[in-house]
């Protein structure tokens, strides 16, 4: 029986070949993905045909860096979450702006966000069950959304950067504010997303880290309600 392969997507070479090494030690096949034929990867699906013969993929979120591609490894973890093919985010930047913004709004498609200096606490093969229970429809409890009402706090950002929402979901932690990208919200309800509002939204509430919250299908309430009123409606 042939080992599973994984793909390893990393700028650094360094940080590839300490990659493959680990998958390895797990009884994995390492498949090193390196620049394209044009010098870099201008699109997700041209990365996406590289590796498409792979079975999984680790793959870190700053790509920029030695221009090896136009975009963000969580984009292209979510781009695979969408064609269902299993893959963990790898990363030391979920607290650097704008990295954390963009791992922020992909969220919902990313399984599992990894933070490189734990890399070596856990196995890799674990995760990547996880990811593929996921996209199956059975994710682990921390990743199960449920429909809960937050209260928006603040909302900041210029022109320059895109705005961001501070906000407390009282169903995962009451006392402390949260924060996810405004273009999360849709259009149509997004001139009624200002501070002091109640939005209805999908949201990961058995998530144990603000880092590991995803935000989706926002709505609005059905009718100006306070939150006790709001609350019985939602938990009859």
């Amino acid at each position: 029986m042939s080992a599973i392969e994984v793909a390893i997507v990393d700028d650094d070479e360094d940080q590839r070949e300490v990659m493959a090494l680990r998958v390895k030690k797990e009884g994995f096949k390492p498949k090193l993905i390196t620049k394209d034929d044009s010098g870099h990867f201008a699109t997700i699906d041209q990365l996406i045909d590289k590796i498409s013969t792979s079975d999984l993929v680790l793959c870190d979120h700053k790509l920029s860096h030695g221009n090896f591609a136009n975009f963000y490894g969580s984009q292209l973890v979510a781009a695979l979450y969408d064609i269902g093919k299993p893959a963990i985010l790898i990363t030391q930047y979920t607290d650097t702006p704008p990295d954390e913004e963009y791992i922020l709004r992909y969220r919902r498609k990313l399984p599992t966000v990894l933070s490189r200096d734990k890399s070596d606490e856990v196995l890799f093969d674990q995760l990547f069950k996880n990811a593929a229970n996921e996209l199956k429809g059975n994710p682990p409890v921390h990743r199960k959304p449920h429909r809960v009402f937050l209260k928006i706090d603040d909302i900041y950002g210029d022109g320059n950067h895109t705005k961001n929402v501070i906000a407390f979901v009282p169903d995962w932690r009451a006392d402390r504010a949260v924060s996810f990208p405004m273009d999360l919200i849709s259009e149509t309800i997004r001139d009624k997303a200002v501070a002091g509002a109640y939005l209805i939204a999908q949201v990961n509430t058995g998530a144990l880290d603000a880092n590991d919250l995803f935000f989706s299908d926002f709505e609005m309430p059905p009718e100006p309600m306070s939150e006790d009123e709001l609350r019985k409606s939602l938990y009859p």
